[in-house]
């Protein structure tokens, strides 16, 4: 895990300004930095380095023999002995143990097609001098970042946007990403800052002086439902299969030259993850759980007594309301991004909390809701799909049933509408998402908000409309059953731009951390594409498949436990407390009164008005108020301009 940049220039690269750019990086790579500039000055390569893999060689740039093409690396390729092995076996020799070099080989040996053979989570940069090519890529899921920027013949790619500023790129909001967000949708190939591009998830670039094009080498792809009546497999058929392959995920994340930990939120995913590492290790792996001082939110409980069960030695980390308030632009800056609920702050706590133990890698849970339907958006849509076979009294109390069950979700991962009347979308699919209805019903909520010019300034606009447009309906939607659908949707918007991000990669790397997600491991990922969403979800609970995998290896009560998302206590939970304190300043100051974006005077009176507001319409309003916290920061601390 490391802090990676490249640039191609027109002019010469200055050298003061490159190793500016490695410095804002160093959170990503405390353990050495190392860069390369080509003879003809206008290629340049950087590194920060975590040493997890070979921890006394491994020093980044890596130069092939020939000393023509160079690469810096990001992440962690798995099984990476037993690719040194083959390219060995051809030939090549290693100056290192790490995968890092593997990678660099690999490239050497089948050019771009090498992605086909990595498993991991990566993101890397290879400058090839033979054709004066720059080529870089990101993981399958998009789990490690990468951002670039083109200025004509210009090009700037780092791990994040703070090094592409520090290289002279002119930090400007890029307000339809802003308006977009208010609207559900997160785009996978932009971000919150003008003209900085993301590389999406699945993809490569390939760039020579003036001339970028980007290409997608993987994408999820579900099982038809005419494929699936086919399958003639008992339910007890796919147990096996997914524990072998869940297994092999775990044990592949667990190689490392230093210890392992894992986090622990006391749900299925992360007690799943801690049962079968400890398992395959031989021995119990430290853990590490937040607690909140809301009962609400709080899974401590459930925590210790899957660490109890497992016999590691659980790590508490409390967080309170007034530690929100106070990381609150720590984890702003490190993110980059809108947040809609505090919950990125704790998982900057948590990752610091790690790294005080001296761990560098951590086993998260990330990922086991996406590939088997676990958020309860999806069982709303497998009810809603079921509508036409039970009558409305039924249908609305297994809905009240859910949101029963569901408090923390709703308005948030639950919408309160059963159905949504938007024409484009209902066209399109079929149905409307509970994704997508509950983004509509918040959408309405956000933009009675927004100052007038900036209104004006979207108007005509239909967010939802145009990334449903920019996706290959025929070929990844059409013939899928709903859940397979909305999963994809997810997968495309939510999934790798707020909750790999926000969540994951972001704040872990902010204290060095490398985050390590078992469920994102592609074999198994594409294993619960092709299966029947019976074996995903029913409509009483999620994740069956998982559950029927691991039972022998977390508690009784874990396995009957429902799914509850990570979220940290709302700011209408702690009336008068530290957060909004912080938020009320936040929206008194002069840099709300110049955010182009919300009226701060209709915030204000909101956030006052808060307590007395509906369930519903609370959940929303506490997430806006976040994320205006949250915009106020990012343009505070990175002068973001129109």
């Amino acid at each position: 895990m490391c802090g990676i940049i490249g640039v191609i220039k027109a002019s010469t690269i200055e050298q003061r300004q490159l190793q500016q750019a490695i410095k804002v990086l160093g959170h990503r790579g405390p353990d050495g930095s190392g860069s390369w500039i080509a003879p003809d000055g206008k290629v340049a390569l950087g590194h920060a380095r975590l040493s997890l893999v070979d921890l006394e060689h491994g020093q980044q740039p890596l130069h092939a023999a020939s000393q023509d093409v160079v690469a810096v690396v990001n992440g962690e390729i798995y099984g990476h002995r037993e690719l040194r092995g083959l390219l060995a076996g051809k030939g090549y020799q290693f100056k290192t143990a790490s995968d890092s070099e593997v990678l660099l080989a690999l490239y050497l040996e089948q050019g771009t097609a090498c992605l086909q053979s990595l498993r991991g989570e990566f993101a890397f940069i290879i400058w090839d001098g033979r054709k004066q090519q720059l080529f870089a890529g990101r993981d399958r899921f998009g789990v490690k970042p990468l951002f670039y920027h083109q200025d004509g013949d210009d090009l700037y790619l780092a791990s994040e946007i703070k090094a592409l500023l520090a290289l002279g790129v002119e930090p400007r909001w890029d307000v339809q990403s802003v308006y977009d967000f208010d609207a559900g949708i997160l785009h996978n190939d932009r971000s919150f800052f003008r003209g900085v591009k993301q590389l999406p998830p699945g993809h490569f670039l390939l760039a020579s002086t003036g001339h970028v094009r980007t290409v997608g080498y993987w994408d999820t792809t579900f099982a038809t439902q005419a494929t699936l009546a086919q399958d003639k497999r008992s339910p007890q058929d796919y147990v096996e299969p997914f524990k072998a392959l869940f297994a092999d995920a775990v044990r592949l994340r667990l190689d490392a030259d230093v210890p392992v930990g894992c986090y622990l939120s006391g749900g299925l995913d992360s007690c799943s993850i801690l049962g079968m590492a400890n398992a395959l290790a031989g021995k119990p792996l430290d853990a590490f759980t937040i607690s909140f001082n809301d009962g609400l939110y709080d899974e401590f409980d459930m925590a210790r007594e899957m660490a109890d069960f497992t016999g590691s030695r659980l790590h508490r980390v409390d967080v309170s309301d007034a530690d929100l308030a106070t990381h609150f632009d720590q984890a702003v800056w490190h993110a980059e991004s809108l947040f809609i609920n505090p919950h990125g702050v704790a998982k900057f706590l948590l990752s610091k909390a790690v790294r005080a133990q001296g761990l560098k890698a951590v086993l998260t849970g990330e990922g086991a809701d996406e590939i088997l339907a676990g958020y309860p958006i999806f069982r709303q849509d497998l009810l809603m799909s079921q509508a036409g076979e039970m009558d409305r009294e039924e249908l609305e109390r297994k809905l009240d049933a859910l949101k029963l069950a569901n408090k923390t979700s709703i308005g948030l991962l639950l919408s309160e509408e059963s159905g949504s009347e938007h024409a484009f979308i209902r066209s399109l699919l079929g149905y409307v998402p509970a994704q997508l209805a509950g983004s509509i019903r918040r959408f309405k909520l956000y933009s009675s908000f927004y100052r007038p010019e900036f209104l004006s300034m979207m108007q005509g606009r239909d967010s939802i409309a145009a990334f449903l447009d920019g996706l290959d309906v025929s070929r990844q939607l059409k013939g899928r059953d709903e859940v397979n659908q909305s999963l994809y949707l997810w997968n495309k918007t939510s999934f790798p731009n707020y909750m790999l991000s926000v969540l994951g990669d972001r704040m872990e790397m902010a204290h060095s951390i490398e985050g390590r997600p078992p469920f994102l491991d592609h074999a198994l990922a594409e294993f619960c594409a092709g299966i029947p969403v019976s074996q995903k979800i029913h409509l009483e609970r999620e994740k069956h498949l998982l559950r029927s995998s691991v039972r022998e290896l977390i508690p009784q009560s874990i396995f009957d436990r429902q799914k509850q998302p990570f979220m940290a206590p709302a700011i209408s939970r702690a009336s008068h407390g530290a957060l909004q304190a912080f938020v009320c300043d936040m929206l008194n100051s002069s840099t709300a009164q110049d955010l182009p974006f919300y009226d701060n005077r209709k915030l204000l009176a909101l956030i006052n008005n808060i307590p007395n507001l509906p369930a519903n319409v609370q959940a929303g309003a506490d997430a806006l108020l976040i994320q205006v916290a949250s915009a106020c920061s990012l343009q505070k601390q990175f002068n973001l301009t129109l």
